[in-house]
């Protein structure tokens, strides 16, 4: 991979620049949940968790990272270009949701009230609402989670792991 120039983080081409970038490296959903919870750790957005539900993948926090630092007001910038990893001793890192929307097929986050549809591969997003809600309040509730259907097809359901 190349390394990132200060032109990848303005281009307003975000998603073409994200697959160029990618474009001889699979992504797989086992690479998008680890940039994920990689990505989560180092933002000192613990505990986090991620869960299998049926075609869904679910990466939640209990911290809601989409907060703008100083402020309640929710940003969704990263879902939709190279916006800049913000944390102590990091250097030429991005944050990881371009990731989701540019190689999944649908992409939703949730704050534990409300779902924000980022990119659906249908007309109508379909409805995880109960599952989602049940799947968020067992890991404790609030907090911000990220959920997505996975690039390549896979099997296995309910699968769960806690960090």
């Amino acid at each position: 991979m190349r390394p990132f120039t200060a032109a990848d983080f303005k281009s307003p081409e975000s998603v073409e620049a994200i697959k160029k970038l990618y474009a001889n490296h699979p992504v797989t959903a086992g690479y998008l949940v680890a940039r994920l919870v990689h990505d989560l750790t180092l933002m000192e957005a613990l505990p986090a968790h991620v869960a299998r539900l049926g075609r869904w993948w679910v990466v939640w926090s209990a911290k809601d990272w989409m907060t703008e630092a100083n402020s309640d007001r929710k940003s969704f910038d990263a879902f939709h270009r190279i916006v800049p990893l913000a944390a102590e001793g990091v250097v030429d890192h991005f944050r990881p949701e371009i990731l989701l929307t540019t190689f999944a097929p649908d992409v939703a986050t949730f704050d534990g009230a409300w779902i924000e549809w980022i990119k659906s591969s249908s007309s109508t997003p379909p409805s995880i609402g109960a599952e989602l809600h049940a799947s968020v309040y067992s890991f404790g509730g609030g907090g911000r989670a990220v959920l997505f259907t996975s690039p390549v097809s896979g099997g296995g359901t309910g699968d769960y792991a806690g960090i």
